[in-house]
């Protein structure tokens, strides 16, 4: 089934539309990857996903960068939490 999406802009953002983002199988993940790499934002409305469904999305993107920013008071922040 093709992705249902509409540019929010010309040249950046769009929104796709009818898709639970937990449960798409990797030809429609790959669909979704090269919007983001055209549109640099998507907006995907109302989304059923807990911490591990969340972590699990962000690696299929691949392996999340922890503190590469120098930011606030000590001049680092952690962009995703531990235990």
């Amino acid at each position: 089934m093709p992705l249902k999406y509409h540019p929010l802009h010309n040249d950046f953002a769009a929104e796709i539309q009818d898709i639970d983002i937990t449960t798409v199988d990797d030809a429609t993940f790959s669909e979704i990857e090269r919007a983001a790499n055209r549109y640099s934002l998507l907006v995907l409305r109302n989304q059923p996903m807990d911490d591990d469904q969340q972590m699990a999305l962000t690696r299929r993107f691949g392996e999340p960068e922890f503190g590469h920013l120098p930011y606030g008071r000590d001049g680092s922040i952690e962009y995703i939490c531990q235990p």
